[in-house]
């Protein structure tokens, strides 16, 4: 389901037309260099000219509070929104 997401994520913000290559979301540290070479190319030589900060959270342990049933609630309306939006869109390619 991870990749409908990131499409989604990346087709969203197009439409708002703001530049995106990739999801933020990585599942592991693998795909940090990745990401980040993909998000300096967005980046303008005036940006460039400025160090890049960048900071990463381990989420495993992060939010150890979380109310379950309110978790449960917001993960079943994201994943909703995914499939509708994957439907829609195998819908428009026939």
């Amino acid at each position: 389901m991870f990749p409908a997401v990131s499409d989604l994520w990346v087709s969203k913000l197009k439409k708002a037309d703001v530049p995106c290559v990739s999801s933020w979301i990585l599942n592991d540290s693998t795909g940090v260099v990745e990401v980040t070479n993909k998000l300096n190319l967005l980046r303008s030589e005036v940006d460039k000219a400025s160090p890049l900060l960048l900071q990463s959270f381990d989420f495993s342990t992060l939010y150890t509070k979380i109310d379950i049933m309110d978790l449960k609630a917001r993960m079943r309306v994201l994943i909703n929104k995914v499939f509708n939006w994957m439907l829609k869109l195998h819908c428009l390619r026939f």
